[in-house]
């Protein structure tokens, strides 16, 4: 793994691209999973509906616990047009990273790392579930 020491050139080094693919979405959030590090600076987010009827915008939220609001929510985005395509907190090109923290899980092959879940969901503008949502979330690790 790089030193990270700022620079545009090592933060591109140390970023993993975690896919979540979601089926049966309809108006009511439907979460995944994905093995992440224990902390991180997730920097993009990018999500779009790749099959189902009448759609138009997508939502996501990104937990540190199944389930999870309030405080156990890393952040939300609310109904937008998709696709989705978010640097950071921002829905712009430029924003802050948002940082994260998840319980280390065993089961999970710790070989390259404390590795926990971030858990990921997904819901659209149509009651229909018969949505499939791709989501890409870039993660930094943090020591």
């Amino acid at each position: 793994m790089p030193t990270y020491d700022g620079s545009p050139e090592t933060v591109a080094e140390s970023i993993n691209h975690h896919i979540v693919s979601l089926t049966s979405v309809g108006a009511v959030y439907i979460e995944g999973t994905t093995p992440v590090p224990v902390n991180g600076l997730i920097h993009r987010m990018r999500a779009v509906v790749s099959a189902g009827t009448a759609i138009s915008q997508v939502a996501v939220s990104i937990r540190e616990a199944t389930g999870a609001s309030g405080l156990g929510e890393v952040y939300e985005w609310p109904l937008a047009t998709q696709p989705l395509d978010s640097r950071g907190a921002d829905s712009a090109t430029t924003g802050a990273p948002l940082f994260y923290a998840v319980d280390m899980d065993t089961a999970i092959d710790q070989s390259r790392g404390k590795k926990g879940y971030l858990y990921i969901a997904a819901k659209v503008d149509d009651a229909t579930a018969d949505h499939a949502v791709t989501i890409q979330v870039d993660i930094e690790v943090v020591e």
